[in-house]
């Protein structure tokens, strides 16, 4: 991450900063500027669209009450009952929007139908009422009890010679002819437009259906478009106007994303246009700066490193043909003095984590690196067994032989445990003539077949020391380390104690053998 309180990100920062803040406002402003045009032009397209629709589909209906009021008007139906059926069949062969004509008598009965059905008495219903008194209806969409489906019934009264009211002859269409004649929507969740019922506020397609009542748009104005949150919960712009004698109310709704989906288009276009050119920018920037200041950073950087990690330090290789030559005398003395200190100190540590004597880990080092082994093994799933070795009477050894006849001894066991341990594993002097061994991916009946080749080798192999020659046993104790989640630090100490105890039994048991620990034997209180 680039910090910007370097003389790297600063020059950064600054750069961004004159690179994005001049489009950002520019962005900004075309936003404000131009957002309310959009919204404004989406407004006016909506009110044209809705003007359009609202007198194709009054236009329509008045042809369709024309047509019903053409065949009403015939004195035939009335005078002449022979030919009604004949005249109906006719219409409704000539006119495929209607599918049924039906002729009520001035009491609501039913005189004569195509196709032929019976029905209750009509004369409460809304569209004789207003026949009766001389107003052709269309009514909202009912079920018809023929198709059951949604139908519109388009009334108109007949009347006799001396124009009495002889009864109110009905035609009746599909809504599914309406809607598909000015690709009206069924529902309000499309942009198209759709129709409301005036009363219910129901939207027509569905006002047989337990459907909750609709946010009914603004009326159509030459005011400021208003937005709203519809019954959808989606922000939208909507209009709408009284249609069929104020009945129905034609709807529109646009929402808020797709009136500013192109405005907003072009910003992202812009935006990445603008992120993309940045990006080209920005490395030629940073490869003009960088000659100077990446070895400045370098160094920076690892004297950060050294103070952390002085045992493990190494400069990096910097084209430094460009630098100043201070800097390039900096750079190089730096590197020199830090190679220097990491050798010092590898050394040091080297010695301190390693017995000088054997060789081997040295107890620091098997507390240092064997909480690695043990996460290492948990994370596998797999186990982890410590060994203790001991080596028998080994004071009578140094008493007998001399202490440099004992370091003989410890220096052969070491190679004989070197030579049967795994890279993985950490094999350490613990201290004095006791030796420890933890074993990576290893169970506890694999640890006693390891121990037990360790016990052999180390009986079998003789100690020549100048001119004498004598031979040494040692008593192994192994232990498998738990499996319950705690401190690594814990389980290594745990382990180490509980093959320590194991290491005494065999001790107890004769010398010279391998004991597993158990519970029965040793106890971890």
């Amino acid at each position: 991450m680039l910090a910007l309180n370097t003389i790297h990100g600063k020059f950064i920062k600054y750069t961004l900063l004159l690179l994005t803040i001049p489009p950002t406002i520019f962005l900004i402003s075309f936003y404000y500027a131009f957002r309310t045009e959009v919204i404004t032009d989406a407004y006016h397209d909506m009110c044209d669209e809705i003007s359009n629709q609202q007198k194709a589909i009054s236009g329509w209906l008045n042809h369709h009450e024309d047509l019903l009021k053409f065949v009403a008007s015939n004195p035939s139906i009335i005078h002449l009952p022979e030919m009604r059926l004949d005249n109906f069949k006719s219409f409704l062969s000539a006119h495929n929007d209607f599918n049924s004509i039906v002729l009520f008598d001035k009491y609501g009965d039913v005189k004569e139908s195509v196709p032929t059905f019976t029905t209750a008495n009509v004369a409460d219903r809304e569209y004789f009422i207003r026949a009766r008194n001389g107003q052709a209806t269309a009514t909202s969409p009912l079920i018809s009890r023929l198709s059951g489906d949604y139908i519109i019934i388009i009334s108109q009264p007949v009347y006799g010679k001396e124009h009495e009211f002889e009864g109110v002859i009905i035609g009746a269409i599909s809504f599914k002819t309406l809607t598909e004649e000015f690709s009206l929507s069924e529902t309000n969740n499309s942009t198209r437009p759709y129709l409301i019922d005036a009363k219910s506020h129901a939207v027509l397609a569905n006002v047989d259906k337990n459907a909750p009542p609709n946010i009914i748009p603004p009326q159509k104005t030459d005011g400021t478009p208003q937005s709203y949150i519809n019954t959808n919960g989606v922000r939208v712009l909507g209009i709408s106007t009284a249609i069929n004698d104020d009945k129905w109310i034609l709807a529109i709704e646009r929402p808020f994303n797709s009136i500013l989906s192109r405005m907003e288009s072009f910003l992202i276009s812009f935006f990445l246009v603008s992120i993309i050119t940045l990006t080209v920018i920005l490395p030629l920037i940073k490869k003009y700066i960088s000659a100077t200041v990446k070895p400045i950073e370098t160094i920076s950087t690892l004297s950060t490193t050294l103070l952390n990690n002085i045992s493990n330090t190494a400069c990096p290789y910097i084209n430094m043909n460009k630098a100043p030559q201070e800097v390039v005398t900096l750079y190089h003395n730096f590197c020199d003095m830090a190679k220097k200190i990491s050798s010092y100190v590898q050394e040091l540590e080297l010695s301190n984590l390693t017995d000088p004597l054997t060789g081997l880990a040295n107890r620091r080092s098997l507390e240092k690196d064997g909480c690695k082994v043990i996460e290492i093994c948990r994370r596998s799933g797999v186990s982890c067994t410590c060994l203790v070795l001991d080596l028998d009477h080994f004071k009578s050894v140094n008493d007998t032989f001399g202490h440099q006849a004992g370091d003989t001894a410890l220096q052969t066991v070491s190679a004989i445990l070197k030579n049967h341990t795994r890279s993985s594993d950490i094999c350490a002097r613990f201290g004095g003539e006791e030796f420890t061994i933890l074993a990576s991916s290893t169970t506890a009946e694999a640890a006693m077949y390891l121990a037990e080749k360790i016990r052999r080798e180390v009986e079998a192999t003789p100690v020549t020391y100048d001119s004498i020659t004598f031979n040494i046993t040692a008593s192994i104790g192994v232990a498998e380390l738990s499996h319950e989640i705690q401190a690594c630090s814990t389980a290594l100490e745990d382990g180490i104690r509980a093959a320590d105890c194991a290491m005494y039994t065999a001790k107890k048991n004769g010398r010279n053998r391998s004991a597993q620990w158990s519970d029965e034997d040793c106890s971890m209180a």
